[in-house]
This record gives structure tokens, sequence and C-alpha cells, in this order.
């Protein structure tokens, strides 16, 4: 017996070498953008203290069950330190592994099973994330079935940045009317707000109607903690899950039983696929987020771009910088970051072809109404932007909008919509209506925008002819004579300018305050 009990305590001393290693693996791996050393060490320190002492712990225990008076000090002391590190584990929250734990525990039980529904109109609804509108020319194969569908060449975001854009998509509302996006202070802290619960989502509003719901999402902000998983009966945050993975891999002991994931593309297409078999034949929502084409633009398979794509941190120095305008990049260097842009929508592209044949092969395109739009675009120093969230100009706002209505031949539709006018459309056409604002024929909709991703001041509207921004002050520009939107208008043309008066005056929701995912928006970079 004393020898077991020496081998067990060899064991546990095995194991916090273990621990070791562990952490200068982790201190040496890759960091979070942004991530402070103490932050890791804290993570690091939490996962294998906790595992390594638990396990040191039992080893220890087993060791006294079965020679109590072999026991030594060193398998004792390994039991005292385990508890006491579970103890600490349980008080400590790394940013990576806290979040909405029973929610989205109870989020991902198993859908029901769906029967054949005679005349089921089922909505396919799929958001990529940071796509402008001219990203279909690196899309063949969205571009080739979109010959097929309603392809909107007036389509506009009702704001430059996630949160807000994505609450109008699903509300129907523009900022700040839904709710979401609006600057509150938190115990001290500046944060952004949640959905208001008043307002009903369009999920919500069709779980009412007997839909079964479900969504698979990869950014942060359409997490459980802004209020988007309302009304899904199945709600999957990869970005939740990838951070989680992140955080258990930084310790070698656990790499072994915890693949990362490094293709999210991937996860959303298989997870959508899962779903779609699932639901076949029944009245569903399946709302898909892909994040694919957001920086670090690092996504891509090298296969898919022979310049080898890089995450911007590894292939520019100081790109927090660059973002905000304070280093200056070469042409070439300008034109790299574009290449990699493109590269990740041509594996984005690759990943929806692979989403939409496999539904076509589930007979889903026949009765689903299908709507592939984007939360906003991306700017590569069309007016010295870069990236998103600091204007409402069109590089930011304008996005592609393709919509597959089942027995509708494809048609190019000019008049200007926003994602506002999208679940509207969604529920008229699922109660046995047409697409309203979306509609071929209709006249231009007004688009409103607010909310910049650095600051709470800014609305704006457009008409798809002309734009008004209210920032410092208000300025009017013409689209087609002036695309860039370098000549202000307002002055000139003020009977223009009062047209979109009404557009800029916005009734606030109430605000429900959320507290910052602050690792998961890190890892995007919208915070250093």
């Amino acid at each position: 017996m004393k020898r077991l009990a020496t081998g067990v305590e060899w064991a546990a001393l095995g194991l916090l070498i273990g621990l070791l290693i562990g952490l200068l693996d982790g201190v040496l791996a890759p960091a979070l953008a942004g991530e402070r050393t103490g932050e890791r060490l804290v993570g690091l320190l939490a996962l294998d203290g906790a595992l390594v002492m638990a396990l040191g712990g039992l080893l220890g225990l087993l060791a006294g069950r079965t020679a109590w008076r072999a026991v030594t000090w060193p398998a004792l002391a390994v039991v005292l330190i385990g508890v006491g590190v579970l103890g600490l584990r349980g008080g400590v929250t790394t940013a990576a592994l806290r979040s909405e734990h029973h929610q989205a525990w109870r989020l991902q039980r198993p859908l029901p099973a769906l029967g054949a529904t005679a005349g089921a109109r089922p909505v396919i609804l799929i958001s990529l994330d940071t796509v402008r509108a001219d990203a279909l020319l690196q899309m063949p194969s969205l571009q080739a079935r979109s010959a097929k569908a309603l392809t909107y060449t007036q389509a506009r975001s009702n704001s430059a940045w996630t949160l807000p854009s994505m609450a109008s998509l699903h509300t129907g509302l523009p900022y700040p009317e839904h709710g979401a996006a609006q600057m509150s202070d938190l115990a001290g802290a500046m944060v952004r707000t949640r959905l208001a619960p008043s307002v009903p989502t369009l999920a919500e509003q069709l779980q009412q109607s007997g839909y079964i719901n479900a969504a698979v999402v990869t950014n942060p902000f359409n997490g459980i903690r802004y209020g988007f998983h309302r009304g899904f009966d199945r709600f999957t945050d990869l970005s939740r899950l990838a951070l989680r993975r992140y955080a258990l891999r930084r310790s070698s002991l656990l790499r072994l039983v915890s693949p990362s994931i490094t293709d999210l593309g991937a996860q959303v297409t298989d997870a959508g696929i899962a779903q779609l078999t699932a639901l076949a034949g029944g009245e569903y929502l399946l709302w898909l987020h892909y994040l694919d084409a957001h920086a670090p633009y690092a996504i891509a398979p090298a296969t898919l771009d022979p310049l080898a794509p890089c995450a911007l941190p590894d292939c520019f120095n100081g790109w927090s910088e660059v973002r905000q305008g304070h280093l200056e990049l070469t042409e070439e260097e300008q034109q790299r970051v574009r290449q990699m842009y493109d590269a990740d929508l041509r594996y984005l592209d690759a990943e929806l072809e692979r989403l939409l044949s496999a539904a076509e092969s589930l007979g889903v395109l026949d009765d689903a109404l299908v709507v592939i739009t984007a939360d906003h675009g991306e700017a590569f120093w069309e007016r010295g932007e870069v990236e998103h969230g600091s204007s409402f100009h069109e590089a930011q706002v304008r996005i592609p909008l393709v919509v597959f209505e089942p027995g509708r031949p494809g048609a190019i539709v000019e008049h200007s919509v926003g994602l506002d006018d999208i679940a509207p459309a969604i529920l008229s056409w699922v109660s046995g209506g047409d697409l309203v604002a979306l509609e071929p024929g209709r006249p231009d909709q007004q688009v409103p925008m607010g909310s910049l991703l650095f600051s709470e001041d800014g609305l704006a509207c457009s008409d798809g002819h002309h734009k008004a921004i209210q920032t410092d002050r208000l300025r009017l520009y013409d689209l087609a004579a002036d695309p860039l939107e370098q000549n202000d208008l307002s002055r000139r043309e003020p009977a223009i300018t009062r047209a979109f008066t009404s557009c800029l005056r916005r009734r606030q929701a109430p605000q429900v305050s959320a507290p910052f995912d602050i690792a998961g928006l890190k890892a995007l970079g919208y915070i250093e």
C-alpha cells in the first residue's frame, strides 16, 4: 500500500509539473488582441490550477483511502491546495468563460421534430458581418445564384456597426427606437444597452404564430446579453464557444481534449445544415450570422489566397493607430489589406454555396424565403477611413441584399431600402402577403441611420439619391454626382435638406444596460 500511495504522490507531482508547463505554454502563446499579461495569467491559473489541483487532490484522497497511514505531507498538501484553488475558481470569472450560462444551456436543447406542414412558409435569414455592397464581385457563386433572386442595388444598413444595425434588422426599427447600442453608465463604466424588452423581435412574432426558430451567431454583439436570443428555441453562439475553447487551449494539459475553432464559417455552415435537416418540412426561422469578412481578415485558408493572408496585427505593426488615422500605410500596403479582405469574401462565398447546395438537396429552397444581407460595410480609405463604425458614409453603410422568393424570377431592384425593412417584409410574406417595402416597384424608402461605434453622436438618413448626415452640423450629399460625399449641399438645397427633417428626429426606447463582453470585443479589435 505504501508503494501505491507513493505512486499516487508521484502522479500528483507530475500534474503539478504539468501545471508549470501549461503556464509557460500559455504565456508564450499568441495573445488575444489587446490582452494583458496579468489577465492571461489569471485565466491560466484558474484553468490549469483548478484542473491540476483537483486531479491532484483526488489522487491524494485515493492514496489516503487505500493506505491512510502511508499518506505523507506532499499528498495532504495537494488535497488542501486543491480545495483552496477550487474555492478561488468559484470566485474567478474570466471574460472568455463567463456569460449567461443558464440561458445559453437552456437554448442548446434539441429542437422538436417537425412534420411536413402543408403550405409551410419557412424563412432563412443569413447576415454577413462586414460585407460591402460591391462584395458580390468577389463572390462568384452567390452572384450566379442571384440571377434567380431579387437583388437590391440601393440597400443600406441602419448603422455602421453590428449592435444597432442587427437590432434594426430584427425589430424593423431604427436606432435608438429599438433601445440597443445607447451609451449607459453601468457601475461607473460606460457600456452599450441591449434590445429593449418592450420591443418585439422578428423571432418572437414568428414564434407566436407557431414557428420553431433556430440561430447560429458568431459576433458577441449578437449574443444573449444583448437580447438577440429572444424568440429562438435554439440559439448557438459560436463566439462564446470559440473563446471558451481558446481559453482552454492556453493550457497544454487541456489542448488534447479541446480542439480549437479556427474556421467559424465552416462551423456556421455545418450547424446550419444540421438545423435545416431537423427543421425540414415545417415552419421555421433559421438565422445564420457569418463573421468571416471581419478584420483581422485572417480566416480564409491559404489555398484560397496565393498571397497567404495573415492577420492584420501580424502583417502591419500598429494597426490600432492605422484604424484611428494616426498611422498611414503605403498604397501597396493598403492594396494588400484589401486583398486579404477579398480572400475572406471568396472563402465566405464557398461556405454560402455549400449551405445553399445542402438546402437545395433537402428541397428547402422550393418553399423558403431566403434573405442574404450584411450588418454594415467596410471602408478602405475611400475618405481616409478604414474598417467601420466611424461614419455614415457609403463604404460603411451600403450593403448587399439578395432575396430568393419561391416561384419569383430574378430581378434587379433599384429603389432605396434598409435593414429595417426586412423584418416587416418577412412578417408580411409568411402571412401570405407581399414583401411590402422590399416589393419591386415600390417608392424609395428613407433609411434612418444612427450610432457611431466610438461616439454617441450622429444620425443620418438616405433615400438612395441624397444623404443627410447630422453630427457636429447638418450636411447633405448628392450620392449620384458625388459618390465619395465630399461636397456639402445643405445650404444650396434647403428644400431637399428639409425633406430629411423627420427622418433625423427619433424616439428613444428605454435603456437596458448590458455589460461588455471584453474578451469578445478585444478579439474583434473593437477595443484595445
